[in-house]
């Protein structure tokens, strides 16, 4: 059956693709699985009544293995309540603990994007403008601006770079592609 069951899963992988071959045959096992399940559950209801009805007579066994069936099912049935009243209070509980994290998190990026507008508004401008004179505050401006997107270049130039290299080592292999990109990262410095 094991055996049976992989090769089926195989199947359904090669006809479906991995993902939905896998949960295809997740949902058959799942079904087969319960309509057993059931069948055997009845079997032995079955089997409680008939010795029941044995025992104490068919109209008394009946009764009998009427109210167990009713006992075990309203038994079943509060300790679904109990799990679910915790599962509401654990979401309560985690719904509370987002909802503060959240929060935080927004206070955070807000605080974050104020110190941003701040340090790039035009407010700075006229500051340092004013602080350093008109000529010298607006050298200074332009001096920062400029020292921020050299440092954006050259970050890009590093991530271009490591693709290109990566790209290299995967076409020419490791050793060749890792001399070559150093080659050519040494001719472009030099």
């Amino acid at each position: 059956e094991k055996r049976q069951q992989q090769a089926m899963l195989i199947v359904d992988q090669w006809a479906e693709g991995d993902r939905k071959g896998l949960l295809r045959r997740v949902f058959r096992s799942w079904s087969q699985y319960a309509i057993q399940e059931r069948y055997l559950k009845r079997a032995a209801a079955n089997v409680h009544m008939a010795v029941f009805g044995w025992v104490e007579g068919k109209s008394k066994g009946l009764k009998h293995s009427c109210f167990l069936s009713w006992h075990h099912q309203a038994h079943s049935e509060s300790i679904v309540r109990q799990k679910e009243a915790e599962l509401a209070a654990a979401k309560g509980s985690f719904e509370k603990d987002k909802a503060a994290q959240d929060a935080e998190f927004t206070r955070k990026l807000q605080e974050i994007e104020s110190k941003r507008k701040d340090n790039t508004s035009g407010v700075e401008a006229v500051l340092a403008s004013w602080a350093k004179g008109k000529s010298k505050g607006s050298m200074a401006l332009v001096w920062k601006h400029w020292i921020t997107w050299a440092k954006d270049c050259a970050r890009r130039d590093r991530r271009h770079e490591s693709i290109q290299l990566q790209l290299r080592k995967w076409a020419e292999g490791d050793r060749r592609g890792l001399l070559h990109g150093t080659w050519l990262r040494w001719r472009h410095e030099a």
